[in-house]
C-alpha cells in the first residue's frame, strides 16, 4: 500500500466532497490525476463511479478520516505542505507499524518516521514502568485498513515484460530499472516492498515473486491486460470443475493459462498459486537457518571420521574420537591464523581472543577446553537437523544427515559460518509486504549468501534449508535468560542492557540469531525483538529450570521426553502422561539412545521439571508443544 503526497490530497478532496454532498458522493477527478487515482483504485481505497468520477470506498474513507484527524490535531502537516512524492504510508512505514504492534512499542528505527506522520504517541506503560511510544489511533487505523483490503492486481503487456526482467532482490533501490509510475503501481499492488527505515533496499514480495513466476510462463500478449483478478477467479473456477463463459475460456487459453483441453498449463498452475496467496496472505512466517563456524568445523571433522570408519570399522565417530580430532584441528587452524596475521590487531575480532590465549597456552588441550564447547556444538548441530546422535555397537556416535551433506557441499573446502540474519534476508519475501533492512543484507553479502541483485546459489540453498529442516530444542541457561528478557516484546538494545555483564554484545547477537533460527523469537526490522508462539510456550515450560546447567535443554533430552510421551498414557484431568516402569525400556529403544545417554537425559529433564518420577509433567507437555511450534506446519 502506498500513500504519497498526491494520493493524500485526492483522499482529502474526496472526503471534503462527502462532507458537503453526503457519504458515498462521487467527484470528478482531473486528467492529470488519473494515474494517481488508478493507484488508489489498485489499493481498494477509491472506486470508479461513472466516467472520470470516483468515490471513497469504506476503507478509503477510514484512511482519509485518519489522515484528516492527525492533520487537524497538528500531529502531521497538511498534505498541501508536503513535498512532492513524500510517503505518508508505504511498505517501509507499514513495516514499522506492524513491528510496533507485534512488540507493543515503537522500535528504535521507527520513532522518527512514525512521529513525523502522526502515527505514534507516548503513553505510560505500567508493566514496563516507564514512558513508551505506541501506535496512535491513526497508526492502528492505517494498519487495519492495510490488512482489510486486497490489492487489485492488473498487469498489461508492457508492465508484464518489465516484471519478467526484474531481479528478485534484495537489492539497492537505486538499481531498480523502472520508471516512477511503474514503481508506484507495483508497490500499490504489493508486488514491491522497500526497507526500514530509509527505503534503500527493495525486494519482490512473496506475491511479486509468484506474479513473476507466472508471467515467465504465461500471460504473453501484445497489448491490453494479460493478468488481473477476474482472470484469476475464472481460472480457479475452471480448475475446480465449474463452467466458465466461453469468452473467459478463450482469453485464458490465448494467454497460455489453459491448454486446448481447458486444463491449467504450467503457467496456469503458477497463476493458481498466485491467486491462493493473493486471496489469503495471512499466516506467513520467516524461517531462518544458522550455523556457527565452530559448528562447521565439527561437520567437516565428522565427515572425515565417517570416511575413516568406512575404511576401518574400528574407528568410531564417537565423543572421545571426535574430541581428539577436534583438538588437533583447532590447534592447526589457530596456528595457521596466527601465521596469516602475525600482528593480532589485524586479525578478525572473532578469532583474536582465542589466538592470544593460544600463544600464551602451555597446555593446548586445556586451551581447547577453555575456548570451545564440543558438547554445545553437537547439540546445536542436532538442533538444526545436521547431526543425529545414534547407538552403534553400543557406542554413542554422531551421524551426518542428508541436510549436513548439502551444507558441506555448499561450504566447499573451508568451514565457515552461515549467519541467520543473512538467511532471513533471503526468506523475508515470505512476508506479505516487507523488505529486510540494510544490515541484514550486508551480513548476507559478507557471507556469500547474497549478491548485488539477490540470493546466490549458496544463499538459495540455505534459504530452502530453513524451510526443510526439522528443528529440535537446544537452549543454554543464558538463552533462557534472553527469552525472559524479551518478555512480551522489547528492543535489542534493552535486551543488551538487561544482560549487561553476563554476555558481550557480539555473543548476544549470535545467540539472538540462533534463537530466531530455532523459531523461538523474531528479530524485527525496526530494532524490536518478540517471542514467537514457540518461544512463549518454551519460556513457560522452562520456568522451573535451575541455574548451574550449561545446556539444560538439548535434542537428546527432547528425544527422551518425546519417547516417554509416546509410550505412556495421557491423563487429561492431571495434564500429565504417566509412564509405567516396564515401559521405560520401550521408550529408550524408541528414542534410539544408549542406556547411559537415556539415563542422563532423564536426569536433566527431571531437574528441569519436564519429567517426574514416572510421568511427563504439564511443563513437559508444554515443552513438546513448543517444539512442534518451532517448525513449519506439516
Amino acid at each position: 500500500m502506498l500513500i504519497q503526497t498526491e494520493h493524500a490530497r485526492i483522499l482529502r478532496d474526496l472526503l471534503e466532497h462527502e462532507s458537503s454532498h453526503g457519504e458515498g458522493a462521487s467527484c470528478a477527478v482531473a486528467n492529470v490525476q488519473r494515474q494517481t487515482v488508478t493507484e488508489l483504485e489498485r489499493q481498494g481505497l477509491v472506486s470508479l463511479d461513472g466516467p472520470l468520477r470516483h468515490r471513497l470506498t469504506y476503507h478509503g474513507r477510514q484512511l482519509a478520516m485518519a489522515l484528516d484527524a492527525v492533520v487537524n490535531a497538528g500531529a502531521c502537516p497538511s498534505p498541501e505542505d508536503w513535498a512532492a512524492g513524500w510517503r505518508w504510508l508505504g511498505s517501509e512505514v507499514l513495516t514499522l507499524l506492524e513491528d510496533a504492534r507485534l512488540a507493543g512499542q515503537v522500535g528504535p528505527f521507527g520513532r522518527e518516521a512514525l512521529q513525523a506522520r502522526g502515527l505514534m504517541h507516548r503513553v505510560h506503560d505500567r508493566e514496563r514502568k516507564r514512558e513508551t511510544e505506541v501506535l496512535s489511533e491513526a497508526g492502528e487505523t492505517a494498519l487495519s485498513v492495510f490488512h482489510a483490503v486486497r490489492p487489485k492486481l492488473a498487469v498489461d503487456a508492457a508492465l508484464a515484460d518489465r516484471i519478467r526482467a526484474l531481479p528478485s532482490g534484495p537489492m539497492e533501490a537505486m538499481q531498480l530499472r523502472l520508471d516512477a509510475d511503474e514503481k508506484r503501481e507495483l508497490e500499490a499492488m504489493r508486488v514491491l516492498a522497500y526497507s526500514v527505515p530509509d527505503s534503500d533496499i527493495v525486494i519482490l514480495t512473496g506475491l511479486g515473486r509468484l506474479l513473476q513466476e507466472t508471467l515467465q510462463r504465461a500471460g504473453f500478449g501484445r497489448e491490453g491486460l494479460v493478468l488481473d483478478v477476474p482472470m484469476l477467479e475464472q481460472l480457479a473456477a475452471q480448475a475446480d470443475g465449474a463452467t466458465i463463459p466461453e469468452s473467459a475460456l478463450v482469453t485464458l487459453q490465448s494467454l497460455g493459462y489453459l491448454n486446448a483441453q481447458g486444463e491449467p498449463t504450467e503457467g496456469g498452475e503458477w497463476a493458481l498459486r498466485l491467486y491462493r496467496r493473493w486471496s489469503d496472505p495471512a499466516g506467513t512466517e520467516v524461517w531462518s537457518f544458522h550455523l556457527e563456524e565452530d559448528g562447521a568445523v565439527v561437520l567437516f571433522t565428522l565427515r572425515h571420521l565417517w570416511e575413516a570408519h568406512a575404511g576401518n570399522p574400528e574407528i568410531f565417530p564417537d565423543a572421545p574420537t571426535l574430541r581428539r580430532e577436534m583438538i588437533e584441528r583447532q590447534k592447526a587452524r589457530y596456528k595457521a591464523l596466527i601465521e596469516r596475521w602475525p600482528n593480532l590487531e589485524d586479525m578478525p575480532r572473532r578469532y583474536r581472543k582465542i589466538a592470544v590465549d593460544y600463544q600464551r597456552a602451555r597446555d593446548l588441550d586445556a586451551w581447547y577446553e577453555r575456548n570451545f564447547s564440543l558438547v554445545s556444538d553437537l547439540y546445536l548441530l542436532e538442533a538444526f537437523d545436521l547431526v543425529r546422535t545414534e547407538s552403534l555397537n553400543d557406542r554413542e556416535v554422531y551421524r551426518l544427515t542428508d541436510h549436513a551433506e548439502r551444507v558441506l557441499e555448499a561450504l566447499g573446502d573451508e568451514p565457515a559460518s552461515v549467519p541467520g540474519l543473512g538467511v532471513k534476508a533471503i526468506n523475508h519475501a515470505d512476508l506479505e509486504f516487507a523488505a529486510p533492512n540494510r544490515q541484514w543484507v550486508e551480513i548476507g553479502r559478507a557471507a556469500g549468501l547474497l549478491g548485488p541483485f539477490g540470493a546466490t546459489q549458496k544463499g538459495r540453498l540455505f534459504g530452502e534449508l530453513a524451510h526443510r529442516i526439522r528443528r529440535l530444542p537446544h537452549i543454554t541457561i543464558l538463552e533462557i535468560d534472553i527469552l525472559h528478557a524479551v518478555g512480551g516484546g522489547s528492543s535489542v538494545t534493552a535486551v543488551e542492557a538487561a544482560l549487561q555483564g553476563r554476555m558481550v554484545p557480539e555473543k548476544l547477537h549470535w545467540a539472538l540469531q540462533t534463537l530466531e533460527a530455532r523459531h523461538l523469537l523474531q528479530l524485527l526490522p525496526d530494532g524490536n525483538v518478540v517471542l514467537t508462539r514457540a518461544g512463549r510456550l518454551m519460556r513457560e515450560a522452562l520456568s522451573g529450570v535451575q541455574p548451574g546447567l550449561a545446556n539444560p535443554i538439548h535434542p537428546v533430552l527432547y528425544r527422551a521426553v518425546q519417547a516417554l510421551a509416546e509410550v505412556g498414557t495421557l491423563y487429561e484431568a492431571e495434564r500429565k502422561i504417566r509412564v509405567l516402569p516396564r515401559q521405560m525400556e520401550a521408550a529408550r529403544a524408541h528414542a534410539g539412545l544408549t542406556p547411559e545417554a537415556f539415563r542422563q537425559a532423564l536426569h536433566i529433564a527431571r531437574l528441569a521439571g519436564l519429567v517426574g518420577k514416572s510421568s511427563v509433567t504439564a511443563e513437559g507437555l508444554r515443552f513438546l508443544d513448543a517444539v512442534a511450534a518451532m517448525n513449519p506446519p506439516g
